[in-house]
């Protein structure tokens, strides 16, 4: 087959099913049924045109890679020799483009030449000639071709799943096919059918891995297996076909993605099959594919509008005829695309931009001193063809206070305005790298199955466990770092280098190489961040919610979420506790607006809700650690996982807000470092003390070696405490702060004097109090065995 041949495919995007089989069994058989030539003389022009055709159709063929200048247009010719199965001769194609879609394109690619081959042939091949016979798509050779896959399974097999009344047809129709067999026979044709041992192994894999072991008797007892089919119907525009498989009406054995790698089938399977080689030339084109996808496409993700790169960028254009060299420049207000990468540091980093180092930044940078993971993301921005990549060890100076504190108040809207994030969750540190091959998962194998398409061909489908495409964030490094949360929240485009291949995530949809398709409208904890937001703006309206539902969109509800989620990261830093969730807090603040201030993590209209936070005791720390930077009623202040009730016990309030205030460090960062905080609030103290477990009949508060001293257990008293920190619990005398209450509860904050005589506290825990006959009040009252030291309200101050 000639190179012109092949590169004038890879330019044409729409044609019939029909002709795509004929072309594809004639380059599958022999490859010479083909021929192609390209148009010197009005070369441009036709490129231009086929260019034009192409956006047309929503296909670009420069971002999949498929332009080549060196032929301007191809037109294809499929020799008129082979007899279909109706008699009537194979249709002449001459003086037009044969156009295929860009499903039918890669499914006739998949039986062309590798990129490594053709680079070996000159741009000027040319095929030997040949008769017409020999031109011809041979009638034996497609025969041989459906007798081959056929044959992948027994008679028995064939007769009853693709001859019977129920064809095993996935996407094209559901199927509830029966078939009675048994291990023993199951085990003497696995070595012969694919589908014997796809029942085999799947039966054994599944007894090897369940406690309640599949009851099948003995090998020659008959087993009942059930092959079920079907499409995710569940999400629009989904392209994802299961299988699953029953056994004895009792388990389900496994369920099945279908995909395909075959031309026949390829129009009607439309899932490709998982590619391990994240770094490969095709995972890039799919990648653009994507960006191009939600770009021009996608009514819910934002328009894409180039801004002003940020401060400083790394240029990746090679200097020289040298590819390992880029540098870092000072853009001053260009305009043009960028990526930004989010990775783990992983420690101190030994080459970043520093007072010292920034001119000959500026100068050049040898990527071979750089972190491996730096050099991917380098290589990923080549590969999508853009020129600029932001990364904040080299983009922020490092030693520079000042310079920190403006890029670092930046960061969210950075990473917002790029035109794609690069996300290296598989590295948990800067010298890993995320480009490197995955391993296939172990237990995850392959079946290749016959298929038989609607004019009654045959071609093949793939089998894959859905096992192989699980997928679990807090598995990954990069998400248990504090930092990363904003750079996961805020871009709207992400290339996420998972440790098992490449996915995608942007508002609309999360996509997976080789993978199923989530829509993001219909999967509640996918929600971005900005869609929330715009749901709150009232710029898209939210989706109707089933009775009880807590409300998704809701951006109070997605901020305590927000809040969950990152306290339990870690920082390197603790003042990072405060700067690393600021740009998210920025966010927010558009939505609630000028009249509810930032208060060190809390939203000031849900201030009151917003206090009732508790460290989850059983991530508690031992102790605090050193040095302010936040005030105590602030989560910020606090170690370990943060939670949040259920507002219900917040429906009657105790306290009044009399006073808030916040002073941020700098004025350049006001959701950034905090100097000092206050809180006042008007209500009624009751002093208390934690004692340790077994110290007289008390209740049931016992947290982490100590309980909460309330009443004694036989008047029908529930006590919960929840100290902030293991040394906050055994402070001994403390004092409770009742902030809300109902008939039968109450709730509110631990405090620790201060100064007595100004009543100035510090929050050191939550508790919570409750009887079953409704005794709640009577503790708020002043019931005097919980204690009656105060029983006015007053002005408390917390600091």
């Amino acid at each position: 087959m000639c190179l012109a041949a092949v590169m004038g495919v890879r330019h044409v995007l729409k044609a019939s099913k029909e002709r795509l089989q004929r072309v594809c069994s004639s380059l599958y058989c022999g490859g010479k049924a083909v021929s192609a030539a390209a148009a010197n003389g009005d070369g441009e022009q036709g490129h231009s045109q086929d260019h034009k055709a192409s956006e047309g159709h929503g296909v670009n063929t420069e971002q999949l890679g498929l332009a080549d200048n060196h032929f301007s247009h191809v037109e294809l010719a499929v020799v008129p020799n082979a007899t279909e199965q109706d008699g009537s001769p194979d249709a002449v194609v001459t003086g037009q483009s044969a156009n295929l879609n860009a499903a039918d394109a890669r499914a006739l690619l998949a039986f062309l030449p590798s990129e490594a081959q053709l680079d070996e042939r000159p741009l000027d091949y040319v095929p030997p000639t040949s008769s017409k016979e020999e031109d011809a798509p041979s009638a034996s050779c497609v025969g041989d071709t459906e007798s081959q896959n056929r044959s992948l399974v027994c008679t028995k097999c064939w007769e009853h799943f693709y001859a019977g009344p129920h064809i095993l047809q996935p996407f094209i129709s559901k199927s509830n096919i029966e078939y009675t067999t048994s291990l023993a026979e199951l085990e003497r044709s696995a070595n012969i059918c694919s589908m014997c041992r796809f029942f085999l192994e799947s039966i054994q894999l599944r007894q090897k891995f369940t406690h309640n072991y599949l009851e099948i008797g003995g090998p020659s007892e008959q087993v009942l297996l059930k092959v079920s089919t079907g499409t995710r119907t569940k999400y629009p525009n989904s392209e994802t076909a299961w299988l699953a498989l029953h056994c004895n009406d009792e388990l389900r054995v496994g369920t099945f993605v279908v995909c395909s790698d075959d031309p026949t089938t390829a129009s009607y399977i439309r899932r490709r099959d998982i590619n391990f080689n994240v770094g490969s030339e095709a995972s890039y084109q799919l990648a653009k594919t994507w960006l191009r996808e939600c770009t021009e496409g996608h009514e819910e993700c934002p328009k894409y509008a180039q801004r002003p790169l940020p401060t400083r960028v790394l240029d990746v254009t090679p200097i020289g005829d040298s590819r390992q060299q880029i540098r870092l420049c000072i853009p001053n207000e260009k305009v043009a695309a960028y990526t930004a990468l989010s990775y783990c540091w992983g420690g101190p980093q030994s080459f970043s931009t520093q007072v010292s180092t920034l001119d000959a930044h500026l100068n050049g940078i040898d990527m071979h001193q750089l972190p491996s993971t730096i050099r991917d993301a380098v290589t990923v921005t080549r590969g999508l063809g853009l020129q600029f990549l932001w990364i904040d060890a080299f983009c922020i100076i490092q030693d520079d206070d000042l310079d920190k504190q403006k890029e670092i108040a930046r960061m969210g809207e950075i990473y917002q305005h790029a035109y794609c994030t690069i996300i290296a969750e598989c590295a948990a540190r800067a010298s890993d790298g995320f480009l490197h091959e995955r391993q296939e998962p172990p237990d995850c194998a392959q079946y290749r199955l016959p298929y038989v398409v609607p004019d009654g061909g045959v071609g093949t489908m793939l089998l894959r466990s859905q096992e192989a495409y699980g997928y679990d964030p807090l598995d990954e490094p990069l998400n248990a770092r504090g930092w990363t949360l904003q750079e996961r929240l805020l871009p709207p485009r992400q290339l996420l280098y998972t440790s098992q291949r490449l996915r995608w995530k942007c508002q609309t949809r999360e996509d997976i190489d080789g993978g199923v398709t989530f829509n993001m409208y219909y999967e509640p904890y996918l929600y971005s961040m900005a869609r929330v937001l715009d749901v709150a703006s009232g710029k898209t309206p939210a989706p109707d919610l089933a009775n009880g539902m807590i409300d998704p969109w809701n951006p109070w509800t997605f901020w305590k979420r927000v809040v969950m989620e990152f306290s339990r990261r870690l920082c390197t830093d603790p003042a990072d506790r405060v700067r690393a969730i600021g740009g998210i807090a920025k966010e927010f603040q558009r939505v609630w607006g000028a009249q509810s201030r930032y208060l060190a993590g809390h939203p000031e209209c849900h201030l009151f809700e917003s206090l009732g936070w508790r460290v989850d005791p059983f991530k508690m720390v031992h102790a605090r650690r050193s040095g302010y930077r936040a005030p105590s009623w602030s989560w910020m202040a606090a170690e370990g996982e943060v939670r949040y009730d259920e507002e219900s016990k917040w429906s009657r309030r105790a306290v009044t807000v009399v006073e808030c205030a916040v002073t941020p460090r700098s004025s350049f960062a006001p959701f950034g470092d905090i100097s000092s905080g206050v809180l006042k609030l008007y209500g009624r103290v009751r002093e208390a003390r934690w004692v340790s477990r077994g110290q007289g009949p008390y209740n049931i508060g016992f947290i982490s070696g100590l309980e909460f001293l309330a009443r004694p257990i036989d008047d029908g008293y529930t006590v919960s405490a929840f100290p902030d920190s293991a040394d906050d619990g055994a402070r001994g005398a403390v004092w409770c702060l009742v902030t809300s209450a109902s008939r039968n509860s109450a709730c509110g904050l631990v405090l620790d004097v201060v100064e007595a005589e100004e009543r100035c506290f510090r929050r050191v825990g939550y508790f919570e109090v409750s009887h079953p006959w409704g005794y709640g009040l009577g503790v708020v009252g002043g019931d005097p065995e919980f204690d009656a030291t105060s029983d006015r309200d007053q002005v408390i101050t917390i600091v």
